[in-house]
């Protein structure tokens, strides 16, 4: 459970870099991706929602690359920045549940 915790909290941070403008698109698609893929025994109603959004994500990164850049088009931006806020938004619900199901352990 502390490593979904761990997981998720560095998705948010990546989620907040991007919209600081301290990383780079393609990075945070790659990243959270890797992250994403590293949790274990999350609900599977969040992990779809999640993956949907991030594929989205994904095609206005290849969008770019395929033309040389390595941020989302112009008129895919946003379309990226409305999805990064959502991510943001599911990842600080499942910080919240697990950060409940902790406290919930600890009282027991």
């Amino acid at each position: 459970m502390n490593g979904n915790l761990n997981l998720i909290t560095l998705i948010g941070n990546l989620l907040c870099s991007y919209q600081r403008g301290s990383i780079p698109f393609h990075r945070l698609v790659s990243e959270i991706k890797v992250a994403f893929d590293s949790l274990q025994d999350m609900d599977n109603e969040w992990k779809k929602e999640f993956d949907e959004i991030w594929f989205g994500l994904e095609e206005v990164n290849a969008l770019a690359l395929d033309e040389g850049e390595i941020e989302p088009l112009s008129g895919d931006k946003t379309f990226a920045n409305y999805n990064v806020t959502k991510l943001l938004n599911l990842t600080r619900k499942a910080k919240d549940a697990i950060d409940k199901e902790m406290a919930f352990y600890e009282e027991v």
